[in-house]
């Protein structure tokens, strides 16, 4: 639906609005301002924002409305990951997610609260602070107890389900590794053709990704790490302020159980900026601050050593 064409917008409004977003309010649609964002081969965003001076004020003045573009599993994982990690306190809350026709499409749509507090800038990753607490956030993330399970991939069941039903991963998977066996052939799945072919020009071998990925489960190569709850895509866009000031995690579509390390790896390129120039890379003090932050909230008992640190920072790079 590239472009979205007024009556259609108009139309995603309505349907928000029914689906009770601004709280008990009446907010006439056409006065609704409406602001989209982004749209890619993923899924479109906007930005709806209330007009000024209603009483009584909407529950929210401004509204993250996400239309995905995935099916199946994919696309109901996207809700329930969201979902769980905004009941852990550490996600914008979820305020409706609902399918509606728009145009002559049947499409979901997923909204939830707006944050105020601005995105993660790459200025802030200098203070030792902030990565104490980005590593607390993923250590909360990875390690959160589900009720009963102690696992705390239960939310994750129901996707599980689905994927087995669509044949997307084996009838016996549990989908604890789901992350690895799943998330990354799904991407695989979704380079167009065109780029297959030409990076296959190139030299990328694809076949040869495909059973680096088959054998994740299995590497020696690997350091062992926790499963739990991972991310799954992990840079400074997806880090957002609420107005507390407190850090948050956005965009649930690659969210899913697995090892921690497949979410260190991440964090190292992206956040440690080891995948960019050499003068970018944070300094291992700043590096030590998100490990002491994520082993402050994950370790038993919340006690570590400056030992512990340097294993996980090494098994973060591995």
């Amino acid at each position: 639906m590239a472009g979205w064409a007024p009556e259609q917008r108009l139309q995603l409004v309505e349907a928000v609005g029914a689906a009770g977003c601004w709280g008990d309010v009446d907010i006439p649609a056409a006065s609704v301002e409406v602001e989209q964002t982004e749209e890619t081969e993923w899924h479109a965003v906007f930005f709806l924002t209330a007009p000024a001076g209603l009483q009584p004020p909407p529950m929210h003045a401004k509204l993250v409305v996400n239309v995905p573009s995935w099916q199946g599993a994919a696309l109901s994982n996207k809700a329930i990951a969201s979902r769980h990690v905004a009941d852990l306190g550490l996600a914008p809350s979820v305020l409706a997610d609902f399918e509606t026709v728009i145009g002559s499409d049947s499409r979901r749509v997923h909204v939830c609260a707006w944050l105020d507090g601005g995105q993660l800038q790459p200025a802030e990753l200098e203070d030792s602070a902030v990565l104490a607490e980005l590593g607390a956030l993923y250590g909360r993330l990875h390690h959160a107890s589900a009720a009963g399970t102690g696992t705390g991939t239960a939310w994750f069941e129901t996707t599980a389900a689905g994927l087995r039903a669509e044949g997307a991963v084996a009838s016996d998977d549990p989908g604890d590794w789901a992350s690895c066996s799943w998330v990354l052939t799904w991407l695989m799945s979704l380079v167009p053709e065109a780029n297959r072919t030409a990076l296959a020009s190139q030299g990328v071998d694809w076949d040869f990704l495909a059973s680096e990925i088959a054998g994740l489960r299995t590497s020696a190569l690997l350091p062992e790490t926790a499963v739990g709850t991972v991310h799954g895509d992990s840079h400074m866009g997806n880090l957002i302020r609420d107005s507390d000031g407190k850090l948050k995690l956005i965009d649930f579509d690659l969210t899913a159980p697995g090892p921690a390390g497949s979410e260190f790896g991440f964090v190292v390129l992206m956040l440690f900026r080891c995948g960019f120039a050499p003068d970018m890379v944070l300094s291992r003090e700043l590096q030590h601050a998100f490990a002491a932050g994520y082993l402050g909230v994950s370790a038993p008992l919340g006690v570590t050593t400056e030992a512990d640190t340097e294993s996980l920072l090494l098994t973060m790079h591995l």
